[in-house]
């Protein structure tokens, strides 16, 4: 069951990104609050791989792999070269990963664009970049916001039966 319950936390990004494709081209003002609602998420689910007591860096990157390796796809789709690539991989679900970000990681990507009203690949590589890095940052800030508050208790939970033993 574990397993099963880390799995999904992990496929989740991709399933709120495409929820959240759709529902941005009805309310679009849903690209301000979206950002914000995934890196709370995002936050937590750093907290619930702690809260396994899972190895950091196997908790870190098997968490982030999914992002990580639809980064590297997306990049390759749109680099010149290799275009005997397959059909699969022509479908990306990496901005459905980071779409969420778009609205908050364009501002990176124009800053690698000779004009500021232009979207080109490099563009949306960069903001691809972009916002998986502070998708890592935000799990390790979840991760170990919550491996610190489980010492914590434990600490506490260490000095009352240090306590009651010498009473």
């Amino acid at each position: 069951m574990r397993k099963v319950k880390l799995s999904i936390l992990i496929l989740s990004p991709v399933l709120i990104g495409f929820i959240f494709n759709m529902l941005v081209q009805y309310i679009p003002s849903l690209g301000y609050p979206a950002p914000l609602i995934l890196m709370a998420f995002w936050f937590y689910t750093g907290g619930v791989f702690a809260e396994e007591n899972l190895d950091e860096v196997k908790s870190i990157v098997g968490a982030n792999l999914l992002g990580v390796l639809s980064l590297a796809l997306f990049c390759s789709q749109h680099m010149p070269f290799g275009m005997g690539r397959k059909l699969a991989m022509r479908f990306m679900f990496s901005p459905l990963i980071s779409a969420p970000f778009s609205f908050f990681t364009g501002r990176v990507g124009f800053l690698f664009e000779a004009t500021s009203h232009q979207v080109t690949s490099v563009t949306a590589m960069v903001m691809q970049g972009a916002a998986l890095l502070v998708m890592i940052l935000i799990f390790v800030g979840g991760y170990y916001y919550q491996k610190q508050k489980i010492q914590r208790k434990m600490r506490e939970a260490n000095r009352k039966n240090n306590k009651l033993n010498i009473i």
